[in-house]
């Protein structure tokens, strides 16, 4: 019974010794695999990281660009707007003289009413006394304007 139980602790420390071998790769196993695990993960934290650089980077040049195109835009619209205020300017000239014709206009309807200017009856009474005055200084002179215009006509045949 001896050699039995002798036979058994043998076998119980080689079956501990190879427990403890096996506990002892299954624990570097793991550490190898948790070390890979980390390689790794640093791996896409790099990858990562380099990822946000270039979209960064890209955004920056992005940015640059789309400053470029603002500004290019700028330009075409400071022109339109030169163009425009041209345009203004020139429609504010005429707007002014619009208004300074429309006041002379305003004043000389003002002195109308007002009979500042003589009104029809009177000038075509002093047109009649300039053409009797005409007749009458005709007259003393001896001259008849139908008796010449007859003798030109008959002159020119």
């Amino acid at each position: 019974m001896q050699i039995i139980t002798l036979i058994l602790s043998i076998l119980a420390v080689v079956l501990g010794a190879f427990t403890l071998v096996l506990v002892l790769l299954e624990r570097k196993q793991r550490r190898e695999l948790i070390a890979a695990v980390n390689q790794r993960f640093r791996g896409m934290a790099k990858n990562n990281e380099k990822a946000r650089e270039d979209m960064l980077r890209c955004v920056a040049e992005g940015d640059k660009r789309a400053m470029v195109a603002a500004e290019e835009l700028h330009k075409k619209d400071d022109a339109r707007f030169d163009k425009v205020n041209l345009v203004l300017r020139a429609v504010s000239r005429r707007v002014t003289e619009a208004q300074k014709t429309a006041q002379e206009n305003k004043e000389r309807i003002e002195q109308l009413e007002k009979g500042c200017v003589p009104d029809f009856e009177e000038a075509l009474r002093a047109v009649n006394a300039v053409n009797d005055m005409n007749s009458g200084i005709a007259n003393i002179f001896g001259f008849d304007p139908l008796e010449a215009l007859k003798q030109s006509r008959q002159e020119a045949d």
